[in-house]
């Protein structure tokens, strides 16, 4: 809140403008005492700031910034004592210097850290009850996955015998998770929403993007026949046709039920824009239309294997749960919709849902395709590219779009940024 100080001044006439030199002086003197001076008035807007009418948007907002593990001090010494110790190799070894194909850690660890998964829920639950149980299932998934990053940062505690063996090493960094249950509850609502779900990877680096235990969530969607998990390459403008050729052959051949397409989101605009010295070439949202075909195509090909008639797995007497899934979609048109034909922005995630108001099973209005990743991986862009106009806000700040929107009439689910 400014103080009134910072307010717009107000005009005097020279009589006021004398008057108030002569009062300046007479303090100055001594002769008077000074004014009290004048709080400001806490429920009073100023211009060019918020209402107080937009404190809970604020509120809300700040209930979904990421939280993750804060580095101890022990850590921090260790680390700046063996940096002035350990001596580096030059030039780095080709082992350390190349990505290996085989996991960075036990495979036996990457299993045990895993996505949370949201709690059994109906209908009949109040929002309190559901909020509590999200919030104790939460709590124990967070407490276990404390327990196994401390054991694998303190391997010496857990085996004490081999502490006088060790060599001087870098102290292992703890892994870094999300632990705002808020940012979880988007992706749990988005993931059950959604038929189709794209996770977008940065084609600089994918693997990055794309943990085992987000694999390992998605998968258990898939296997109940709920939904289809499509991988984007954004940005591969950046790298180029070469390496988005090799990262795309290697993503296909390590998770085979996946497809993996890659786009674009910018295009060069026509004019340029003057911003202070020379001129800047100005981009606009686009999405070149091989790249269009591929990923409508793709979304053709998962909507097509959710209408197949569930199998009986191997070994089973139940059969597998039937997708509830719209059957028809005019994919011509999704491909050529342009502008305001491909639909409008709403909020909301809870807009939408796959069954009635009592919880019985409908054949859904849409067919919803939901947007996954990590900040700054593209998700606006994609969006703001497949409607080719800006839609949604897109930044190089992460955390633009922190909660789920919506957009129709193709139903495309934007997460904000709920996986990392």
């Amino acid at each position: 809140m400014p103080s009134p100080a910072l307010a717009r001044k107000r005009p005097y006439s020279a009589k006021k403008r004398r008057a108030q030199l002569l009062e300046k002086r007479a303090i100055k003197r001594g002769d008077i005492s000074p004014p009290q001076p004048v709080k400001a008035d806490k429920h009073k807007v100023w211009a060019g700031h918020a209402a107080p009418s937009d404190s809970q948007a604020r509120e809300a907002a700040r209930r979904l910034q990421s939280a993750f593990v804060k580095l101890d001090k022990r850590f921090l010494q260790d680390s700046m004592e063996m940096a002035a110790v350990l001596h580096l190799e030059r030039p780095v070894p080709d082992e350390v210097a190349i990505l290996r194909a085989e996991p960075l850690v036990e495979a036996q660890l990457t299993r045990k850290l895993t996505c949370p998964a949201r709690p059994e829920w109906r209908y009949d639950m109040s929002k309190q009850q559901l909020e509590e149980n999200e919030e104790v299932v939460f709590q124990k998934w967070l407490d276990q996955a404390d327990d196994i990053v401390h054991e694998w940062c303190n391997p010496f505690e857990v085996h004490p015998s081999d502490d006088e063996t060790r060599s001087p090493a870098m102290p292992r960094a703890p892994t870094v998770f999300e632990r705002n249950l808020e940012v979880w509850r988007q992706l749990w609502r988005v993931s059950e929403i959604s038929q189709i779900i794209l996770v977008l990877l940065d084609s600089r680096c994918p693997l990055l993007h794309f943990p085992p235990s987000l694999v390992a969530y998605l998968s258990a969607s898939h296997e109940a026949n709920r939904t289809r998990t499509i991988l984007v390459l954004t940005k591969v403008d950046i790298i180029g046709p070469t390496r988005a050729d090799e990262w795309t052959r290697s993503l296909q051949a390590k998770y085979p039920g996946m497809p993996v397409v890659r786009v674009e989101a910018y295009a060069e605009a026509d004019q340029t824009t003057d911003q202070g010295k020379g001129k800047t070439h100005a981009h606009q949202p686009h999405i070149p239309l091989q790249f269009k075909e591929s990923l409508v195509q793709a979304l053709r090909d998962m909507h097509a294997e959710l209408l197949e008639p569930p199998q009986r797995p191997e070994g089973s007497i139940f059969l597998q749960r039937r997708s509830v899934v719209r059957k028809s979609v005019s994919w011509d048109a999704v491909l050529h919709a342009q502008g305001e034909q491909v639909g409008t922005v709403v909020g909301g995630a809870s807009a939408s849902s796959l069954h009635g108001a009592e919880g019985t099973e409908s054949e859904p209005e849409y067919l919803t395709v939901g947007l996954i990743g990590q900040p700054n991986v593209g998700k606006s862009s994609l969006l703001n590219a497949l409607f080719g106009i800006n839609k949604v806000q897109a930044s190089h700040t992460p955390g633009k779009n922190e909660f789920a929107d919506e957009t129709f009439p193709n139903a495309v689910l934007d997460t904000g940024s709920p996986a990392r």
